[in-house]
């Protein structure tokens, strides 16, 4: 999957995970919002041809494709996916 279509997907548009309850709502390319609060950078980038969602300096998760409106994100804490709002 292409990182330039994984980020078209995700720009200014919001998320919701049924995993978690948490609304994602990622704005300009750079923000995040969790449930309307805590604001912090993301950034996606490509590493050993895997696709990773940099939050903030804390979190890392890699992005797997499943369908226009279905992401898993994953590290080696937890699991979920996301799906359009």
């Amino acid at each position: 999957m292409n990182i330039e279509i994984i980020f078209q997907m995700i720009n200014n548009s919001t998320w919701t995970s049924s995993n978690n309850k948490y609304v994602y709502n990622f704005i300009n390319g750079r923000d995040l919002s969790i449930n309307g609060q805590n604001h912090q950078e993301y950034s996606l980038n490509i590493s050993d041809d895997k696709i990773i969602l940099q939050l903030g300096s804390s979190y890392t998760y890699y992005v797997e494709y499943i369908n226009d409106f279905n992401l898993h994100l994953y590290n080696a804490q937890e699991r979920f996916k996301i799906m359009p709002y």
